[in-house]
């Protein structure tokens, strides 16, 4: 008997495994139309941070790629830049209003002398006596930014989570991360978008997207029990965002409707003042030419949606 090829039959399943998810694996990173934003983001990123630092905006990006057949739009690029930056050490991207004046404080600290800031300079000396000279060392801007190694952020448990104890995790971890600070008086630019990130999976609840802009609104404030809350107008229950519609949303009162649109990251986008349509999460178009009122179409035409896309999962198409 060849024991050579006896023990090349052992090895070889293993090998012929790994071979072809190898195989299976590089084929999805060929067809870009396949990845989903995280992936795209993560092959992209030495390319997307070339270009923010030569001058383009997010937008500017986000545009240019999905022109060129890119399912991506601004708030991926947000939201997985920060994840990625907060996992190579990188400084945080700033979100909101009040984050994108933070730099300024910084580069205005960083740029030596100034007559503004001359006055200043006794201050650290007065302090000096004191045991603790750090605090007089840090500029006063720089003291709501958040830690340079932020708390570890608990683990989420699976299933159906009582508010409570989505509550006390989040406190746990805000206490973890800010002290004894309340929860309420955590600003938005204390958060990295890593933080925000963790916070909306614990609440199941991403941030609200403006319909009118495309832009995520930005992070408001913590309620005391820890929970996000973003600088949106008020919407009702039945609420569904709507593309290019005045008010910004749809009113969808089935609630199987609301749920499958969600499950699936359908989109519902405005063609006029009267009609509608239905694109699927990366922007396809999947039926429409029906009117904003005839809510029986619509229930009728998302459940198809819904039906047709589980039929291609069966298939082996990746949605």
């Amino acid at each position: 008997m060849d024991t050579a090829n006896t023990e090349n039959f052992i090895e070889d399943p293993a090998e012929r495994i790994r071979q072809r998810a190898d195989a299976t694996l590089t084929r999805r990173l060929q067809d870009p139309q396949r990845l989903s934003p995280g992936s795209l983001v993560r092959v992209l990123f030495p390319v997307i941070e070339k270009h923010l630092a030569a001058g383009l905006t997010l937008e500017d990006i986000a545009a240019a790629l999905r022109d060129d057949g890119f399912a991506i739009k601004r708030t991926h690029l947000v939201r997985h830049l920060g994840i990625i930056r907060a996992e190579n050490g990188l400084p945080p991207l700033q979100r909101g209003v009040k984050a994108a004046l933070q730099p300024q404080g910084a580069k205005k600290n960083a740029d030596g002398p100034h007559p503004e800031v001359q006055p200043a300079a006794p201050a650290p000396a007065l302090a000096q006596p004191q045991t603790r000279p750090t605090p007089p060392a840090s500029p006063r801007p720089a003291m709501p930014a958040a830690p340079s190694s932020p708390a570890p952020f608990p683990e989420i448990p699976r299933g159906e989570l009582t508010h409570t104890e989505r509550s006390e995790l989040a406190k746990k971890w805000l206490a973890s991360q800010f002290g004894d600070r309340h929860p309420t008086q955590v600003k938005p630019d204390e958060l990295t978008p890593a933080a925000q990130e963790w916070l909306e999976k614990l609440w199941d609840r991403p941030a609200p997207v403006n319909p009118k802009t495309g832009q995520p609104y930005a992070f408001k404030r913590f309620t005391p029990d820890g929970r996000l809350t973003y600088d949106e107008p008020w919407w009702p229950p039945e609420a569904v965002s709507m593309e290019n519609s005045k008010s910004g949303y749809h009113p969808v009162h089935d609630a199987a409707t609301r749920e499958t649109l969600k499950r699936y990251g359908l989109r519902l986008i405005a063609t006029s003042e009267r009609l509608m349509e239905i694109r699927d999460k990366n922007g396809r178009y999947c039926v429409g030419g029906f009117g904003q009122d005839d809510a029986a179409c619509l229930i009728r035409s998302v459940r198809e949606v819904a039906q047709g896309i589980e039929e291609r999962r069966k298939n082996g198409i990746h949605y």
